[in-house]
């Protein structure tokens, strides 16, 4: 949305969609591959998959980023195997908006499904976002700014988590806490909850803390109180 609420446009992870709600010039065909396929009719099936930011200092583009979701092959369960970068320019088409760029590859690599979140960085005016590796304590740290997404390296750091799981990621309020949930398997196999300090000028995680109870959930999410202070788990 605009900075006055008004909605500018969405996706369901197949399509972009301007205020009308119709399909946007050039905004058919996202995350191309057989899941996108045969959900046409219903919209893309990844929880946290997608996420639209301002361009930092310019107020007509904006940038959807967005993962896959990728048939089990070999030893991969479910997972992400693209990041991808769309960019929408909403002086075109009337102020309707024209997808100038799309499924344009930032990372190509074994991923975790979704849990895609942002934080703003410390100056104010770019955004964190961290990708982590398939079944690893391994972290992508990216950075959007005036000039793009910029991979600012990855992060070793915890314990190994599943990734064969259903889950949620979120930042505190402040940004300085990161935290993610994962449910394996059904109702009473392991839940693995993370917890990590977050330098919003480095985009390092610090002081990791795991914990790991079972429960009868199938599903669930996780989320930190207004004033930074409490952790929801469900």
């Amino acid at each position: 949305c605009d900075t006055a609420g008004n909605l500018l446009f969405y996706t369901n992870g197949i399509y972009i969609a301007n205020s009308l709600g119709e399909p946007m010039e050039n905004g058919e065909g996202l995350n191309p591959g057989a899941l996108a396929e045969t959900w046409q009719d219903y919209g893309y099936i990844l929880e946290q998959g997608a996420i639209i930011l301002p361009l930092p200092e310019n107020d007509s583009i904006f940038y959807l980023l967005h993962l896959d979701n990728v048939e089990p092959t070999g030893t991969f369960v479910f997972h992400s195997k693209h990041f991808y970068r769309t960019v929408v320019n909403m002086n075109r088409q009337n102020g309707l908006g024209e997808v100038v760029e799309k499924n344009q590859i930032i990372l190509n690599d074994f991923m975790d499904l979704g849990k895609l979140t942002t934080t703003k960085h410390a100056n104010g005016r770019d955004w964190w976002l961290l990708l982590r590796k398939y079944n690893a304590n391994k972290y992508y740290s990216l950075l959007l700014t005036p000039e793009g997404v910029i991979n600012t390296g990855i992060q070793e750091i915890g314990q190994a988590t599943p990734s064969d799981a259903i889950g949620q990621a979120v930042f505190s309020p402040d940004g300085t806490k990161y935290a993610t949930i994962h449910l394996t398997g059904t109702g009473g196999d392991p839940i693995y909850v993370n917890i990590y300090d977050f330098d919003r000028c480095g985009g390092l995680l610090d002081n990791p803390v795991q914990f790991i109870y079972a429960d009868t959930a199938w599903g669930g999410g996780v989320a930190i109180s207004p004033n930074n202070r409490f952790l929801y788990v469900s």
